[in-house]
């Protein structure tokens, strides 16, 4: 991770300082070659989340910077396959990366995008459909945009700033109109063709009025557990309106064990539904992970009324108790 981060700022930072001596450049440079040769081990690669995204942009950056190590090609070589090859292991075909929480999307989304950038800086070829393959991961925040510009903080992500990214994905991307008309406040652009949108892998139902700050706006979580940073909170509602976000989601808080990290993570931290004081507990099933195909989840949108409904029959409690099956069906009346 610090390869991809931190290492080459500091490196070049002090490049040409007298205070970096001979031996201090070699073991520096030493250390660069360590890390590769640890990040090219198979074994030390995991594929499937924001990790593998880091550690192979990070791979690709000592390849192309410092290409008068003998392995420099093979190194930007095997970490430019990785890239493309998550972009396919991490990302499900509705754009959403595999580990459902907005934050740790961007964490992979910035990595392929980092070593797009600094690919071209250095004439270094990618793959045809690199970028394409780019695009849905930013209309991913398109179509989770609440009317206060941010994306909502489901799972261990925090309340994620979309206006931010989409304006990064313009760059990028700068015939999205709907892009410019979010950032913009509607000043610019066009505003997207939908206003309502299901995603069908990470399974949100996503219900709005319009795109303007004064809309309503709905989300409701029918969806896979997540490859990770996940939560018991399975047909969980965030509902925004008047201005105002009415049932929030408690978001990741801190990475300790404390009492309160215990409740952003429970079913009671959630709007959602206990059993006899027993929670949800997807966390022991790993076959609830991931969605395999996409999701056969009821899904309507009208000009008035959007409809969606969700079950949970995963278990309550530390046992599973499959006793109880939960279904929720939730009618959004549009405008009102």
């Amino acid at each position: 991770i610090r390869m991809g981060q931190t290492w080459f700022p500091a490196y070049y930072a002090f490049l040409h300082s007298p205070s970096l001596t001979t031996e201090a450049h070699v073991a520096m440079l030493k250390s660069f070659r360590d890390h590769a040769l640890y990040l090219m081990e198979p074994a030390h690669f995991r594929t499937g989340g924001n990790w593998a995204a880091m550690e192979a942009y990070g791979l690709f950056r000592i390849g192309v910077m410092l290409p008068e190590f003998k392995d420099a090609a093979l190194w930007r070589d095997t970490a430019l396959a990785r890239l493309r090859g998550e972009m396919d292991a991490q990302v499900y075909p509705d754009g959403a990366q595999v580990e459902l929480t907005p934050g740790y999307h961007h964490v992979s989304l910035g990595n392929f995008l980092w070593a797009a950038d600094v690919a071209r800086e250095n004439d270094v070829p990618i793959p045809a459909d690199y970028m394409a393959r780019l695009e849905p991961m930013f209309d991913y925040y398109a179509r989770l945009w609440m009317p206060h510009g941010q994306a909502p903080a489901l799972n261990d992500s925090g309340w994620h700033p979309a206006v931010r990214v989409l304006q990064d994905g313009l760059k990028h991307f700068p015939g999205r109109d709907d892009f410019r008309f979010l950032v913009s406040g509607g000043k610019e652009g066009a505003p997207p063709t939908y206003t309502s949108c299901f995603f069908p892998y990470a399974g949100w139902a996503v219900m709005r009025t319009g795109w303007t700050k004064a809309d309503k706006y709905l989300l409701f979580d029918v969806g896979p557990f997540g490859a990770g940073h996940q939560h018991e909170d399975k047909l969980h509602i965030i509902l925004h309106a008047f201005g105002k976000t009415i049932l929030t989601e408690p978001g990741n808080y801190s990475y300790d064990r404390s009492a309160w990290r215990a409740y952003v993570l429970s079913t009671r931290g959630h709007n959602t539904v206990m059993v006899d004081g027993q929670e949800q507990h997807r966390r022991a099933m790993r076959d609830t992970f991931l969605a395999k195909s996409a999701l056969p989840n009821r899904w309507l949108t009208r000009a008035d009324f959007d409809f969606a409904e969700g079950t949970y029959a995963d278990g309550y409690g530390p046992k599973n108790d499959r006793t109880v099956t939960h279904r929720r069906q939730v009618l959004f009346v549009k405008p009102d």
